[in-house]
This record gives structure tokens, sequence and C-alpha cells, in this order.
């Protein structure tokens, strides 16, 4: 989840890896769904995941254009 805010053009995409810098299939920079809004409570998501797969330690790489980035949460998705 994030809280941002996206102006005249602007977006913000993810990039989930592990530790090491490797990203995760599907999860790469051209696999998300482009955030162009303002939220203080957005989910970011993949084209084809909601949640990122993976086990262990985890890193985002945020990449912006005109825009701000508050905060970010991670969160589990709720158990059926």
């Amino acid at each position: 989840m994030i809280n941002a805010a996206c102006g005249e053009g602007g977006y913000i995409d993810v990039e989930a890896t592990d530790e090491n810098e490797k990203v995760f299939e599907g999860c790469a920079r051209a696999d998300c769904n482009t955030y162009t809004r303002d939220s203080i409570n957005a989910a970011v998501t993949w084209k084809h995941y909601e949640e990122i797969p993976h086990t262990g330690r985890l890193r985002l790489r945020f990449f912006l254009r005109n825009a701000s980035l508050y905060s970010i949460q991670l969160v589990s998705p709720p158990v059926a």
C-alpha cells in the first residue's frame, strides 16, 4: 500500500527484488500496473500478481516522475 500523489503526467512504478537485487518474475517495473493518482491508501499491483510471490527478504525499487511518495506499508492479503 502507498500514500502518494501524482502531478500532471506523473507516475509511480514499483519493482520487487530479493536481497541480492534479483527481480522476482512478474514483479519487474515493466509488469507494474503504473500508479497515476492521488491516494492515502492505494494498492500496488503487477499485471499477474496482487501480492509479491516471495519468501525471505524483500527489496522494493520505486520509479517516480512528477510524483510524491509519502509512505509505504507492506500488508498481507486477508485469509479467506
